[in-house]
């Protein structure tokens, strides 16, 4: 009998983990969107100055981006070029 209510109590704990982790990825996803934007915004590339500069009126932090950059740089969508400009990929900038 002790069974039961322990997978009920597991089950509504895996339900709230997974509702969490779909509304994280879904703000992962606009926040990606408003990085883009950004990049096309200043001809899709930027440097690191120009980041530190336009990027916290966002409300971007350094680590957020480089966050967002790993993800968008893992799915081809953008790279770090030799001089640390961030080159956007995407349908809009090539």
């Amino acid at each position: 009998m002790q069974v039961t209510p322990l997978l009920i109590a597991t089950g509504a704990s895996i339900l709230t983990l997974s509702g969490s982790l779909a509304m994280a990825a879904t703000g992962a996803d606009v926040r990606q969107a408003q990085l883009i934007k950004a990049l096309e915004k200043n001809g899709c590339r930027m440097t690191e100055e120009t980041a530190e500069k336009a990027l916290p009126p966002l409300g971007f932090t350094k680590d957020e981006t480089r966050a967002i950059v790993d993800l968008m740089e893992a799915a081809g969508l953008a790279n770090v070029d030799e001089s640390g400009s961030l080159i956007l990929m995407t349908e809009n900038c090539r």
